[in-house]
C-alpha cells in the first residue's frame, strides 16, 4: 500500500484518484494546514493588481474566509504548477500564467509577464499569499528585476502531533510498502514520528517516490528504492505514480 503524506485535502483527493485506478492508497498527511489570515486581508487583496500563489493551500485558506470570494472573483494571479492554477480558477480568480512548478519557473514567469506589460518599478504591486515557512524567497529573486512583490502570510503547516495505532499497526506489519513524499520537510517529518515510535528500520522495506532529488537526500538512511515523480507534468503526476507504483515488487 503506498502512504501519500501530503496535507489534506490534498492526500485524500490523490487516494480516491489512485483508487479507482486500482492502486491501493492512503493518505497519511505529515502536516496539519491552519489558516491565519489577516484582518485587513480584503483590502490587500484589492489593492493588489495580481496575486500570486505558491500552493492550493493558499487558495483555501483565502477561500475559507467569509466574505471573501466576491473579493477574489476575477482576480488575475499567478501560480505554480497545474494543481494550484486548477484550485485558482475553481475559486473564480484568472490564471495569468502557471510556471513548471518551481519557485524559480513562476519568477521567471512574472519577469516575463511584466516586461512584456512595460511594467515600471512601483507598478504594479504583486501580493504573494504565502504559507508561514517558503523554500525560496521571490520577493528578493523578483525585486532584483524591479518588480515589486508583496508577501503576506495566510496560512501556517503545522506537524501532526503522532500516528494512530492502525497506522503503526499497518507500519509493523509491512503493509505499507511504498511513500510518497512531494516535500523534504514532510519526509524528515515522516522520519521523526517513525522514531519516535520505535518503526523507523521499516523503512528499509518501503520504496521512496519523491517529487526531486533534495527530497531523497533530506534524509540519511537508505530506502528500498526510490523514484521520482513530477508533480508539475502535463495532465499531473497521478499517472506516472500509478505506473510506479505497478512496477514496484511486492507492490
Amino acid at each position: 500500500m503506498l502512504a501519500i503524506l501530503r496535507p489534506e485535502p490534498a492526500g485524500t483527493q490523490d487516494v480516491k484518484t489512485l483508487s479507482a485506478m486500482g492502486i491501493p492508497a492512503m493518505s497519511l498527511p505529515m502536516l496539519e494546514i491552519a489558516p491565519c489570515l489577516p484582518p485587513d486581508i480584503a483590502t490587500q487583496i484589492v489593492q493588489a493588481d495580481h496575486l500570486v500563489f505558491t500552493s492550493p493551500a493558499a487558495i483555501a485558506a483565502i477561500m475559507a474566509r467569509d466574505g471573501l470570494e466576491s473579493v477574489v472573483a476575477g482576480k488575475a494571479c499567478f501560480c505554480v504548477g497545474m494543481a494550484t492554477a486548477q484550485a485558482a480558477k475553481q475559486a473564480s480568480l484568472t490564471p495569468v500564467d502557471s510556471s513548471a512548478g518551481n519557485a524559480d519557473a513562476l519568477a521567471e514567469d512574472i519577469i516575463a509577464d511584466m516586461r512584456r506589460n512595460n511594467a515600471q518599478t512601483d507598478a504594479p504591486c504583486l501580493l504573494w499569499l504565502s504559507a508561514e515557512t517558503v523554500a525560496r524567497d521571490l520577493v528578493a529573486m523578483l525585486a532584483t528585476h524591479n518588480i515589486r512583490l508583496v508577501r503576506q502570510v495566510v496560512y501556517a503547516t503545522n506537524p501532526v502531533d503522532g500516528l494512530s495505532d492502525d497506522v503503526q499497526r499497518l507500519i509493523a506489519s509491512h503493509q505499507i510498502n511504498a511513500v510518497l513524499a512531494l516535500s523534504a520537510r514532510t519526509l524528515k517529518i515522516f522520519q521523526q514520528l517513525l522514531t519516535r515510535y520505535g518503526l523507523w528500520h521499516h523503512h528499509r522495506q518501503m520504496h521512496l517516490i519523491a517529487a526531486s532529488e533534495q527530497i531523497i537526500g533530506s534524509v540519511t538512511s537508505e530506502f528500498a528504492s526510490t523514484e521520482l515523480v513530477n508533480p508539475a507534468a502535463s495532465g499531473g503526476y497521478l499517472e506516472q505514480l500509478a505506473g510506479i507504483i505497478d512496477s514496484l515488487p511486492d507492490s
